[in-house]
């Protein structure tokens, strides 16, 4: 005989089920953003492929130019679809504790309301390790901005003394 399934109490399951709108809101939100940058990058990629293969022209026709002009664009598209994708995760996350909480409103169950818990814990997780990668991602820009200059002045300087 299995026991009896627990409850989550009234006044819980309200506060969580308050939420829900917000969070499928969010999810939805972000699928949306995640199309619209993987058809950006599409598009992108392309472009720029078209530019490579010299069937579209550019300003810089003719030149090396040329072809670097839409090797960064394919570069930036797939960057974008790249990004796209890893767009769709939190979304997801987000769209599981939803319908999570969406049982929970239908059937009270603590199992339900560890399961929209489990989502959002997800989702905040991945959030944080984003911003994390982000910040250090700016953290090297910034000593990059800095060094790359001063190296470069440091070295013509060097020249101009020989």
């Amino acid at each position: 005989m299995q026991p009896p399934a627990q409850q989550v109490s009234p006044p819980i399951a309200e506060k969580l089920r308050q939420t829900q709108p917000w969070l499928r809101f969010i999810a939805i939100m972000m699928l949306i953003g995640a199309a619209l940058m993987a058809l950006g990058g599409l598009a992108s990629v392309g472009i720029g492929s078209l530019i490579m293969a010299d069937l579209m022209p550019s300003a810089s026709s003719g030149t090396s130019m040329h072809a670097a002009s839409g090797a960064i664009l394919v570069a930036l598209g797939v960057g974008y679809v790249m990004g796209a994708i890893i767009y769709l995760f939190p979304a997801l996350h987000l769209l599981r504790s939803a319908r999570a909480i969406r049982d929970l409103a239908a059937d009270g169950s603590e199992a339900s309301a560890l399961r929209a818990l489990e989502g959002q814990r997800r989702f905040w997780k991945f959030a944080g390790i984003a911003l994390i990668v982000i910040i250090a991602i700016y953290l090297v820009a910034i000593l990059a901005a800095i060094l790359i200059p001063a190296l470069a002045a440091v070295q013509s300087a060097a020249r101009a003394a020989h």
